[in-house]
């Protein structure tokens, strides 16, 4: 062992570095660069690392990061979590994220926060439960054995038993029942239960028949190779009738139907209109040209806007929120029914509201020419949009008029109108709107943040519950003036709150994955979209620029979202890395999210009372209320895509059946050995051309991402539009197989997105 003073300083350098707080495991090259090593000197760096672990101070751990040696795994050492599948219909292998008590052991014994389990350890468990687990030394991973390079030595990998399930996800779940002699067996819709349920006879509610969808609970199930036990709670009716659809994706996301009735009883007690009472201390915009924008549907309304261009060539924005918490309480049955919910629901046929009717839709809703409480952000802008000014003030507004999107589009897709009869107010004042939120969306773009807009279906139902037609909502400029205003409002709030060091809850976007981020890369080559360095913003967002408009830019669009993390509620204000902004947090939607709630009420008492900011909730409460708002958004998100997709698929049903051999124009997205996955551009619903489904001749070549057809002619590539028509449906899969309709000429990409 090398005894140079210069080594021995080397080391306690070496391990100073990594016994700091919150150290992270470091490569050589990493440690070479905080300690300023210069490159002639390395070798003085390999034998320090070289001592320190032949004396067991630092041990070398994955990816050859160095680190503090860990604790061994004892036996009985137990942690808690919770427990996910990513593809429980076809396997049982999933992970677990150890919870924010075990976080921290599980790190200091195998250096990660997660842990694969094997579907031979996970017991009973189901997505989304809570389990107490044990780690247990892995098989390496079969592909391993293979390779000669990793057959000696070979290193086992840990892994997870699961011991317990500490707590189901969910009491409730959705199925089908089948009446047998003496029982009834319940078919889950759930594909991760893999066994079926069993209910005695005697305890099935009377109006159980063969073949209803039922609600059901699970009593016992300790062995997983077995049936459970279940008891029926609530026959939703006989499958295929109508609305069941809807009851079993709304039972199936443990989703509330009715509020309780002392939740009815005290929102019945607010006023149905403003009196003059209450209008003492507000700023009085009732004769300011405020507007309401929103979609055509749409029965509440939050937010509202006011803009006024000043001497000074710059501008006055008002937005104007909703004063929900004026009318509802902290601590009431309506403020706790709502934290429960977390948010509204918005599904195919229904909107499962988180504030009673009486509130959502009466009082707290912005409806053109009455007067109405709000929170308002006054902001003040100069002539290149920056903003120079924020304030905070309780208002009373008089809406001047309820604009739809499309109504909205149609007078800013023409020039601005002059005069004062008709529209023409409400032609300049919109075009005067968008100057400025063009201007702050140039802005925000130039400072990074990335256009992940896209059009998104809606699909249109008759009174019978039955889809009739499938639109495409465009996200146009009318769309983009309320998102600039709503953000502009949303980053003044938490930038507010934040100087003021008040505990709050705040929208998180952490920074990707790069790995991530790299996968994408790929794909984006793969459809002719060569791009730099993805971790650089400019590069991301020239790429952005290159798509629009492009047959594949909803498909590339959508797997950059999923190489991104999933934004979340958080106490702390960590940033958002899509919107490239230090301080966001929501403000603009307190009808329909709790989190905004928890804001206006963070909001008055420091911009009316700044000393009653002790009063204010602490952290592990808000930690705690981020955390399941964060999950309540999830379920909510997870079901209103689920009801879209059902009614999607019955929408293409009934074009078939209407028209046989009918075409569409479908994008090619990816091409695999097996088959060609294809998206329909005008339904957006994706599926797969089968190699067996290809016409004699025709081939697949993934390797270069390609469909040659007779002579090695090349039909299509990945990007190209084809014409296909359906060949199978499968609607509780949710799966299509096409065919290739052969005859018709095919379009390149660059040709498709001029039309």
């Amino acid at each position: 062992m090398d005894s140079n003073p210069g080594s021995a300083e080397l080391e306690q350098r070496i391990q100073q570095i990594l016994e700091a707080p919150k150290a992270q495991p470091m490569t050589r090259s990493e440690l070479a660069r905080v300690l300023e090593v210069p490159s002639n000197e390395r070798a003085n760096l390999r034998q320090a690392l070289r001592n320190l672990e032949e004396r067991g101070v630092i041990a070398q751990q994955r990816k050859a990061r160095y680190g503090l040696p860990r604790p061994a795994v004892a036996k009985g050492d137990t942690w808690v979590g919770v427990v996910e599948f990513p593809s429980p219909g076809k396997s049982r292998n999933g992970w677990i994220e150890a919870d924010s008590e075990s976080r921290d052991s599980l790190r200091a014994r195998i250096g990660k926060e997660s842990i694969f389990v094997a579907e031979r350890n996970s017991g009973t468990a189901l997505p989304g439960d809570t389990v107490r687990f044990s780690v247990v030394q892995g098989s390496p991973p079969t592909w391993q054995r293979h390779v000669k390079k990793f057959r000696e030595g070979t290193r086992s990998r840990w892994e997870a038993k699961i011991e317990e399930i500490v707590r189901r996800k969910r009491q409730h779940y959705v199925g089908t029942l089948h009446l047998q002699r003496g029982y009834g067996r319940v078919v889950p819709d759930e594909p991760a239960f893999h066994r079926d349920g069993e209910a005695e006879a005697a305890d099935l509610p009377p109006d159980a028949a063969d073949r209803c969808k039922v609600v059901f609970e699970l009593i016992a199930w300790t062995q997983p190779l077995r049936n459970f036990k279940v008891r029926v709670v609530r026959v939703l009716g006989p499958m295929g009738a109508p609305g069941v659809d809807i009851l079993s994706i709304i039972h199936r996301h443990d989703l509330p139907l009715d509020f309780p009735e002392p939740v009815l009883l005290e929102a019945a007690g607010a006023p149905l209109e403003v009196s003059p009472e209450e209008l003492e201390g507000r700023e009085d915009w009732r004769e300011a040209f405020v507007l309401t924008i929103d979609p055509f549907d749409a029965r509440d309304f939050d937010d509202a806007i006011c803009v006024r261009r000043l001497d000074h060539g710059g501008w006055e924005l008002g937005v104007f929120i909703a004063d929900v918490a004026h009318y509802v309480k902290a601590g009431g049955a309506v403020d706790r029914e709502a934290r429960k919910r977390g948010n509204s629901v918005y599904l195919v046929d229904r909107v499962i509201p988180m504030l009673p009717f009486h509130l959502s839709n009466g009082i707290c809703s912005l409806n053109p020419h009455r007067d109405r409480l709000t929170h308002a952000v006054i902001m003040e802008f100069d002539a290149r949009g920056h903003r120079t000014k924020a304030r905070f003030a309780k208002a009373v507004i008089r809406s001047k008029r309820r604009f739809s999107y499309e109504e909205a589009f149609a007078l800013l897709d023409q020039p601005m109108q002059t005069g004062t009869e008709g529209d023409a107010p409400f032609s300049q004042a919109l075009h005067e709107a968008w100057n400025l939120a063009g201007r702050l969306r140039q802005l925000r773009m130039e400072h990074g943040s990335l256009d992940l807009d896209f059009p998104e279906v809606k699909v249109i139902l008759n009174e019978a519950g039955e889809p009739v037609d499938v639109r495409l909502v465009v996200y146009d400029i009318s769309h983009q003036l309320i998102e600039e205003f709503m953000l502009a409002a949303n980053e003044s709030v938490a930038e507010f709150i934040k100087n003021r060091q008040a505990g709050a809850i705040y929208r998180v976007h952490e920074d990707p994955d790069p790995e991530k981020l790299f996968d994408f890369r790929e794909l984006a080559n793969a459809y002719g979209h060569p791009v730099g360095d993805v971790t650089i913003r400019k590069e991301l967002q020239k790429l952005l620029r290159g798509i629009r408009g492009q047959p594949e830019e909803h498909v590339l669009k959508l797997s950059l979202l999923k190489s991104l993390k999933r934004a979340v509620y958080s106490e702390e204000p960590s940033g958002h890395y899509g919107l490239a902004k230090l301080n966001y947090c929501h403000f603009t939607s307190p009808i329909r999210r709790y989190a905004d709630l928890v804001v206006h009420r963070v909001l008055e008492k420091l911009a009316t009372c700044p000393e009653t900011a002790r009063a204010l909730p602490k952290k592990p409460e808000l930690a705690e209320t981020a955390e399941h708002l964060s999950t309540t958004e999830r379920t909510a998100a997870s079901a209103e895509q689920e009801s879209k997709l059902l009614k999607q698929y019955e929408y293409l049903m009934r074009l078939m059946r209407e028209k046989r051999d009918l075409s569409f124009e479908a994008v090619v997205t990816e091409i695999l050995p097996r088959g060609a996955f294809v998206e329909l551009q005008a339904l957006q619903l994706r599926g797969l051309l089968k190699s067996a489904d290809l016409p004699p001749g025709y081939e697949l070549e993934s390797r270069l991402q390609r469909i040659t057809g007779p002579r090695g002619k090349i039909v299509a590539r990945a990007g190209m539009i084809i014409p296909v028509r359906v060949l199978r449906v499968d609607l509780e899969r949710k799966h299509l197989d096409f065919a290739l309709v052969t005859g018709h000429r095919l379009r390149p990409k660059d040709e498709a997105g001029r039309h």
